[in-house]
């Protein structure tokens, strides 16, 4: 009987032993939390291309030299978009809506004449037009490609029988045609988009050159040239 309560004893304070002891009224061993994983920052898209391939030398060059201003980017209004641009109450009417549909057959896009509050606005005091010249006109807003807004201006010294013709050159401008094209001293046509136009009419590679960017198919907005041009 002795014998039996000194083994019970034993392994009551074996079990203990095993238990690991210590002080029962010590705090508990702190638990640290893990660390933090930081994931790797998701590396920018890579912007689609476009290819040259299949322009004429004379679009090849052009788009070369427009995309060479956007910073290698097509820039263009979004397909389909209408855009309202603003124009002088002195062209509301056949003049304006003239300019208005040659653009949107150039284009695609629907062009609306404003006197005011046009998403292309027209500065008639000619700021920032360079001397000699007699307006200016670009994209003014745009994201990932996509224009939004635009602006042109005109010398007031321009504002006479030449209105008309400035006036749809220097949308062409805002509608992403940055570069001018060849006068036909350089082997070129007269069109609108000539440095120094007389008409509002079209030549064959402003409509190309519409086409690229406008389609069918558009060139992606934002797209940057491929390998092969």
């Amino acid at each position: 009987m002795k014998f039996a309560r000194r083994l019970y004893t034993a392994l009551l304070i074996g079990a203990v032993g095993c238990g690991g002891g210590g002080d029962p009224t010590a705090p508990p061993p702190e638990v640290k939390p893990p660390p933090v994983v930081v994931p790797p920052p998701t590396p920018p898209p890579t912007p689609p291309t476009v290819s040259l391939a299949g322009l004429s030398a004379a679009a090849k060059t052009y788009v070369s030299a427009n995309m060479a201003l956007t910073g290698g980017k097509v820039l263009r209004w979004p397909v389909g978009a209408t855009v309202t641009f603003e124009v002088p109450s002195s062209l509301i009417g056949p003049a304006a809506d003239s300019i208005a549909a040659a653009w949107g057959r150039r284009t695609g896009l629907v062009l609306v004449p404003v006197v005011s509050g046009g998403q292309v606005a027209l500065d008639l005091t000619g700021q920032g037009v360079p001397p000699g010249m007699c307006g200016m006109g670009g994209p003014s807003g745009w994201e990932e490609g996509l224009v939004s807004r635009g602006r042109m201006a005109i010398r007031p010294v321009c504002q006479d029988a030449r209105l008309r013709v400035v006036l749809s050159h220097v949308l062409g401008h805002a509608l992403g045609l940055l570069v001018h094209t060849p006068t036909t001293a350089e082997g070129g046509a007269r069109d609108v988009m000539n440095t120094s136009p007389t008409t509002t009419a079209d030549s064959p590679l402003v409509v190309e050159v519409a086409r690229f960017y406008y389609g069918p198919p558009p060139a992606p907005a934002g797209a940057v040239l491929s390998g092969g041009s």
